[in-house]
Protein backbone atom coordinates (compact mmCIF):
# COMPACT_ATOMS: atom_id res chain seq x y z
CA UNK A 1 0.00 0.00 0.00
CA UNK A 2 1.06 3.60 -0.97
CA UNK A 3 0.06 5.00 2.29
CA UNK A 4 -1.98 3.23 5.30
CA UNK A 5 -1.92 6.46 7.39
CA UNK A 6 -5.38 7.44 7.70
CA UNK A 7 -4.60 11.18 8.51
CA UNK A 8 -2.56 11.18 5.02
CA UNK A 9 -4.04 11.69 2.02
CA UNK A 10 -3.26 12.68 -1.81
CA UNK A 11 -6.53 14.82 -3.38
CA UNK A 12 -7.46 16.71 -6.08
CA UNK A 13 -7.15 20.05 -5.53
CA UNK A 14 -10.10 22.18 -6.25
CA UNK A 15 -10.20 25.89 -6.16
CA UNK A 16 -11.05 26.34 -2.34
CA UNK A 17 -7.16 25.04 -2.34
CA UNK A 18 -5.89 27.49 -4.29
CA UNK A 19 -4.33 30.08 -1.80
CA UNK A 20 -3.10 27.78 0.29
CA UNK A 21 -1.51 25.80 -2.71
CA UNK A 22 -0.02 29.01 -4.02
CA UNK A 23 1.26 29.95 -0.62
CA UNK A 24 2.81 27.02 -0.18
CA UNK A 25 4.81 26.32 -3.71
CA UNK A 26 5.74 29.81 -3.54
CA UNK A 27 7.55 29.29 0.23
CA UNK A 28 8.83 25.88 -1.25
CA UNK A 29 10.63 27.49 -4.57
CA UNK A 30 11.83 30.54 -2.07
CA UNK A 31 15.47 29.66 -2.38
CA UNK A 32 15.33 27.47 -5.51
CA UNK A 33 17.46 28.61 -8.16
CA UNK A 34 15.37 28.98 -10.88
CA UNK A 35 13.37 31.70 -8.86
CA UNK A 36 16.79 33.54 -8.69
CA UNK A 37 17.40 33.27 -12.30
CA UNK A 38 13.77 34.13 -13.39
CA UNK A 39 12.98 37.33 -11.02
CA UNK A 40 16.31 39.00 -11.28
CA UNK A 41 15.03 41.39 -12.77
CA UNK A 42 10.96 41.10 -12.12
CA UNK A 43 9.36 44.56 -11.72
CA UNK A 44 8.00 42.81 -8.67
CA UNK A 45 9.18 41.50 -5.09
CA UNK A 46 10.14 37.71 -5.31
CA UNK A 47 7.76 36.58 -3.45
CA UNK A 48 4.67 38.58 -5.57
CA UNK A 49 6.67 37.47 -8.03
CA UNK A 50 6.59 33.42 -7.20
CA UNK A 51 2.82 33.53 -6.01
CA UNK A 52 2.12 35.13 -9.35
CA UNK A 53 4.09 32.44 -11.50
CA UNK A 54 2.31 29.76 -9.37
CA UNK A 55 -0.81 31.57 -9.23
CA UNK A 56 -1.07 31.34 -13.07
CA UNK A 57 0.35 27.70 -13.09
CA UNK A 58 -2.35 26.23 -11.09
CA UNK A 59 -5.07 28.47 -12.91
CA UNK A 60 -3.85 26.27 -16.21
CA UNK A 61 -4.84 23.25 -14.49
CA UNK A 62 -7.83 24.41 -13.65
CA UNK A 63 -8.55 25.96 -16.71
CA UNK A 64 -7.36 22.68 -19.25
CA UNK A 65 -8.60 20.29 -16.66
CA UNK A 66 -5.39 18.90 -15.99
CA UNK A 67 -4.40 17.49 -12.57
CA UNK A 68 -3.24 19.51 -9.66
CA UNK A 69 -2.94 17.02 -6.81
CA UNK A 70 -2.00 18.21 -3.17
CA UNK A 71 -1.05 15.49 -0.62
CA UNK A 72 -2.81 16.46 3.07
CA UNK A 73 -1.76 15.37 6.25
CA UNK A 74 -4.57 16.05 9.18
CA UNK A 75 -6.13 18.29 6.65
CA UNK A 76 -3.12 20.50 6.28
CA UNK A 77 -2.08 20.88 3.04
CA UNK A 78 1.78 19.43 2.78
CA UNK A 79 2.71 19.59 -0.80
CA UNK A 80 1.39 20.06 -4.32
CA UNK A 81 2.12 18.50 -8.00
CA UNK A 82 1.05 20.27 -11.09
CA UNK A 83 0.57 17.94 -14.05
CA UNK A 84 0.63 18.06 -18.17
CA UNK A 85 -1.19 14.83 -19.52
CA UNK A 86 -0.22 13.34 -23.19
CA UNK A 87 -3.05 15.02 -25.03
CA UNK A 88 -3.36 18.14 -26.38
CA UNK A 89 -5.61 21.18 -24.97
CA UNK A 90 -6.56 24.08 -26.42
CA UNK A 91 -5.89 27.56 -24.61
CA UNK A 92 -9.04 29.36 -24.14
CA UNK A 93 -9.20 33.51 -23.87
CA UNK A 94 -9.45 33.29 -20.14
CA UNK A 95 -5.66 31.68 -19.89
CA UNK A 96 -4.36 34.03 -21.99
CA UNK A 97 -5.84 37.24 -19.57
CA UNK A 98 -4.04 35.46 -17.03
CA UNK A 99 -0.85 34.84 -18.92
CA UNK A 100 -1.25 39.03 -19.75
CA UNK A 101 -1.38 39.31 -16.06
CA UNK A 102 1.43 37.74 -14.87
CA UNK A 103 3.34 39.37 -17.15
CA UNK A 104 1.86 42.87 -16.04
CA UNK A 105 3.34 41.78 -12.47
CA UNK A 106 6.65 40.60 -13.17
CA UNK A 107 7.36 42.48 -16.41
CA UNK A 108 8.98 41.97 -19.99
CA UNK A 109 12.28 41.06 -19.17
CA UNK A 110 11.21 38.33 -16.30
CA UNK A 111 8.52 37.23 -18.75
CA UNK A 112 11.22 37.13 -21.68
CA UNK A 113 13.58 34.86 -19.21
CA UNK A 114 10.19 32.56 -18.37
CA UNK A 115 9.38 31.45 -21.69
CA UNK A 116 13.07 31.07 -22.42
CA UNK A 117 13.61 28.25 -19.69
CA UNK A 118 10.50 26.66 -20.75
CA UNK A 119 11.54 26.88 -24.97
CA UNK A 120 15.09 25.43 -23.63
CA UNK A 121 13.47 22.72 -20.96
CA UNK A 122 10.67 21.70 -24.10
CA UNK A 123 13.61 20.72 -26.28
CA UNK A 124 14.42 17.74 -23.91
CA UNK A 125 10.68 16.26 -23.77
CA UNK A 126 10.20 13.41 -25.88
CA UNK A 127 8.23 12.83 -29.04
CA UNK A 128 6.28 9.73 -27.76
CA UNK A 129 3.13 10.76 -25.88
CA UNK A 130 3.90 11.22 -21.73
CA UNK A 131 2.94 12.96 -18.63
CA UNK A 132 5.08 16.09 -17.81
CA UNK A 133 5.39 17.56 -13.72
CA UNK A 134 5.24 20.72 -14.21
CA UNK A 135 5.97 21.42 -10.36
CA UNK A 136 6.50 19.67 -7.27
CA UNK A 137 6.72 21.43 -4.18
CA UNK A 138 6.37 20.72 -0.24
CA UNK A 139 6.51 23.49 2.32
CA UNK A 140 9.57 23.70 4.30
CA UNK A 141 8.42 22.89 7.35
CA UNK A 142 7.16 19.19 5.63
CA UNK A 143 10.20 18.64 4.06
CA UNK A 144 11.64 14.93 4.45
CA UNK A 145 8.12 13.00 5.10
CA UNK A 146 8.08 11.48 2.29
CA UNK A 147 4.91 13.86 0.49
CA UNK A 148 6.93 14.97 -2.99
CA UNK A 149 7.58 10.97 -3.35
CA UNK A 150 3.88 10.25 -2.58
CA UNK A 151 3.00 12.94 -5.13
CA UNK A 152 5.40 11.61 -7.39
CA UNK A 153 4.40 8.09 -7.46
CA UNK A 154 0.66 9.16 -7.70
CA UNK A 155 1.56 10.32 -11.27
CA UNK A 156 3.76 7.35 -12.07
CA UNK A 157 0.75 5.07 -11.25
CA UNK A 158 -1.05 7.95 -13.85
CA UNK A 159 0.92 7.33 -16.69
CA UNK A 160 1.19 2.99 -15.92
CA UNK A 161 -2.49 3.53 -16.57
CA UNK A 162 -2.96 5.70 -19.02
CA UNK A 163 -3.29 3.79 -22.86
CA UNK A 164 -0.61 5.81 -25.10
CA UNK A 165 1.63 7.22 -22.35
CA UNK A 166 5.47 6.51 -22.47
CA UNK A 167 6.16 7.51 -19.38
CA UNK A 168 6.67 11.11 -17.22
CA UNK A 169 9.48 13.88 -17.80
CA UNK A 170 10.63 16.87 -15.89
CA UNK A 171 13.35 19.47 -15.42
CA UNK A 172 15.33 20.99 -12.75
CA UNK A 173 17.41 23.82 -12.36
CA UNK A 174 18.57 22.33 -9.14
CA UNK A 175 21.24 20.05 -8.31
CA UNK A 176 19.99 19.40 -5.21
CA UNK A 177 17.03 18.00 -7.07
CA UNK A 178 18.79 15.13 -9.11
CA UNK A 179 19.83 12.35 -6.15
CA UNK A 180 15.95 12.28 -5.28
CA UNK A 181 14.58 12.06 -8.70
CA UNK A 182 17.03 9.40 -9.83
CA UNK A 183 16.14 7.56 -6.93
CA UNK A 184 12.40 7.65 -7.97
CA UNK A 185 13.88 6.12 -11.48
CA UNK A 186 14.53 9.55 -13.44
CA UNK A 187 17.78 9.61 -15.69
CA UNK A 188 19.44 12.98 -16.89
CA UNK A 189 18.02 13.10 -21.14
CA UNK A 190 19.44 16.58 -21.30
CA UNK A 191 21.72 18.91 -19.68
CA UNK A 192 22.40 22.57 -20.71
CA UNK A 193 23.59 25.88 -19.41
CA UNK A 194 21.28 28.79 -19.32
CA UNK A 195 22.92 32.06 -18.54
CA UNK A 196 23.84 31.52 -15.03
CA UNK A 197 22.07 28.27 -13.80
CA UNK A 198 22.06 24.94 -15.63
CA UNK A 199 19.31 23.12 -16.74
CA UNK A 200 18.88 19.22 -16.88
CA UNK A 201 15.84 17.18 -18.38
CA UNK A 202 14.92 13.89 -16.84
CA UNK A 203 12.61 10.85 -18.32
CA UNK A 204 11.26 8.26 -16.38
CA UNK A 205 9.78 5.53 -18.27
CA UNK A 206 6.41 3.94 -17.28
CA UNK A 207 8.32 -0.10 -17.31
CA UNK A 208 10.73 1.40 -14.43
CA UNK A 209 10.84 -0.25 -11.11
CA UNK A 210 9.65 1.89 -8.05
CA UNK A 211 11.79 2.22 -4.95
CA UNK A 212 10.76 1.20 -1.55
CA UNK A 213 8.39 3.36 0.47
CA UNK A 214 9.58 4.83 3.33
CA UNK A 215 13.51 5.26 1.75
CA UNK A 216 15.53 8.14 3.36
CA UNK A 217 15.54 9.40 -0.29
CA UNK A 218 11.88 10.51 0.15
CA UNK A 219 11.04 14.13 0.12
Amino acid sequence: MENQNPHIQIIDLDRSYLPAAVELLAAAFAADPMANYLFVSSAASPEKSLSTLFWFSCEVRFHLGWPLLGRLENGVLQGVLGVTVPEDADWPPALSDIYSELGNTIGAAALARLERYAETADTFRPQAPHYHVGFVGVHPRAKGRGHGAALMRAVHAMSSAHPTATGIFLDTENPANLPFYQHLGYAIVGETVLDTITLWGMYRPNNTASPTVGSTQSE
